[in-house]
């Protein structure tokens, strides 16, 4: 997922030729936080106006970020034109920067702009759009702002800092629309609005859209058996299109046997061939799921035991890792993920059976795990919510009682 987060897109339709547009990058020098409004203010041929845009939830410009902000210009414009914008927050501005661009009739232009000072926050779905000249005297239906060479200015409700143009220059003005302020006069055009005349074409892009985080739904805590199955359920039904993911552990060198639909990520097996630890998986679930019967190859009695989760936000693997280790208190597993969610599993086989109490490293959130259960064979699993910028995605997994082997099986899902 790109660093840069569209916040509004100008589209320039077959209705607006001869206009020119300008896409301005916003990004910042350092941390901004806390930001619930941005003011955007033009000034061309000694005209300004502005139009701010609440921006929920808020947004947190990290000098790696930025926002994207477009905007349309009447094809009479021409020549430089300065950008400015505010970034405020409960009406204190935190951080300003300006640009200036030459605007040409019917070229679209890109420009940037960086803030300064200040300190982290812009989620915001707003579009800048600079509409044409209107003869307010003309009896066209294109919804176009009264001429502000009259003295009628406070109906512009969406402009908040508005100079009056000279006698003479009655077209050189700026009209920003908000895209969504649906309370404003009818002078104020929304660019989604395909009834408007000037955006009645069938073809409006829409915004780029940001994909919702991975988000953990249910988990069906760890079930445990000295049989030939396990078969861990989840406290309610699936919910189709959604991730599952199984974390499993046996003390026997027996492969499980999932149903249909579930893929095998990874297994990890001890140096003695005596124990494993997998992860499965079933992508696009069809719903309905509640329960998961996992048998023992061959009908094998051996001590097992698994725990499910189900996911939103990821639908497919990424890449999965594994590691072993012998007579060790903790042990540590890595990966370089493109995804979003990690989830790593761990197995300690012990020398006798006794319950233990495993640690999962900071910044990890543990899914479920056996450590009251009195066995020689133990199962954790933990996972990690982030979007990786690059590098590795590591966890420490630590025991109070060292163990003959561990295994372990790290998987990441995008």
């Amino acid at each position: 997922m790109s660093a840069r987060r569209l916040v509004s897109l100008c589209v320039v339709l077959a209705g607006c030729a001869g206009r020119s547009a300008v896409v301005l990058t916003v990004s910042s020098d350092g941390l901004v936080s806390g930001v619930d409004e941005i003011v955007l203010t033009v000034a061309n041929a000694g005209q300004t106006a502005s139009a701010d845009y609440l921006v929920s939830p808020h947004f947190t410009f990290d000098g790696t970020n930025s926002l994207s902000l477009s905007a349309r210009l009447p094809a009479d414009r021409s020549g430089t034109t300065m950008f400015t914008v505010d970034a405020k927050a409960q009406g204190a501005t935190l951080a300003s920067g300006d640009t200036s661009i030459v605007i040409t009739p019917g070229a679209i232009v890109d420009g940037t702009i960086v803030i300064h000072g200040g300190s982290p926050a812009v989620d915001a779905t707003v579009l800048a759009d600079l509409l044409p000249a209107a003869d307010a005297t003309a009896a066209a239906p294109d919804l176009a702002m009264p001429d502000l060479a009259t003295p009628d200015l406070a109906r512009a409700a969406d402009l908040h800092s508005l100079d009056a143009p000279p006698a003479t220059a009655d077209l050189s003005y700026v009209d920003l629309v908000a895209a969504r302020d649906l309370a404003v006069a009818s002078d104020l055009v929304m660019a989604r609005d395909l009834t408007t005349p000037d955006l009645a074409t069938p073809d409006l892009a829409t915004p780029d859209l940001v994909p919702a985080p991975p988000a953990l739904i249910q988990a069906s805590g760890m079930v445990a058996s000295v049989a030939t199955s396990v078969s861990p359920h989840f406290g309610s039904m699936t919910t189709a299109g959604t991730l599952l993911v199984a974390s499993y552990a046996v003390n026997y060198n027996v492969a499980p046997v999932f149903p249909a639909g579930w893929i095998e990520a990874a297994t990890s097996v001890n140096g003695s061939g005596n124990s494993e630890a997998s992860v499965w998986y079933y992508p696009n679930n069809p719903g309905g799921i509640l329960t998961v019967d996992i048998l023992n190859a061959n009908s094998t009695s051996a001590s097992t035991r698994a725990i499910l989760s189900e996911w939103s936000g990821v639908t497919a693997k990424d890449q999965s890792v594994t590691m072993t280790a012998t007579m060790l208190k903790s042990y540590s597993i890595a990966a370089t993920p493109t995804g979003s969610l990690a989830i790593a599993t761990f197995a300690e086989r012990l020398s006798g059976s006794s319950t233990i109490t495993f640690s999962a490293m900071s910044g990890w959130q543990n899914i479920g795990n056996d450590d009251t259960y009195s066995t020689n064979i133990h199962l954790t699993t933990d996972y990690l919510i982030a979007k990786p910028t690059g590098g590795s995605v590591s966890e420490t997994e630590t025991s109070d009682t060292t163990g003959t082997s561990w295994m372990g099986v790290m998987t990441t899902f995008k």
